[in-house]
């Protein structure tokens, strides 16, 4: 199942979340060094420095290749792996944000 993802303000603060950023929203920013952050609910949180990122016209960004995030230290193999196209996320598998 598709989510439309919303695009936030660069943070003014780089160590906190952008303004408007809410836990139960998809959602993604650039940081003032340019580079783009993602947030997947209920709790996946990735950089996408190691990721080719295209910005449209209108605001979206689309992101190559697949987006895979995983929680540092848990080994239980839970991940969320899909795809970022003009700012609609589509899970791959059963993955599910």
């Amino acid at each position: 199942m598709t989510s439309q993802a919303l695009r936030l303000p660069t943070p003014s603060d780089p160590s906190s979340f952008p303004e408007g950023w809410n836990e139960t929203q998809m959602s993604y920013w650039k940081t003032e060094g340019g580079t783009w952050m993602i947030w997947l609910p209920p709790d996946w949180y990735g950089n996408l420095s190691r990721h080719d990122v295209v910005e449209h016209e209108d605001g979206t960004i689309t992101v190559s290749p697949s987006i895979k995030v995983t929680q540092p230290g848990v080994r239980d193999g839970r991940q969320c792996h899909g795809f970022l196209k003009r700012g609609v996320w589509e899970p791959c598998g059963d993955d599910r944000p």
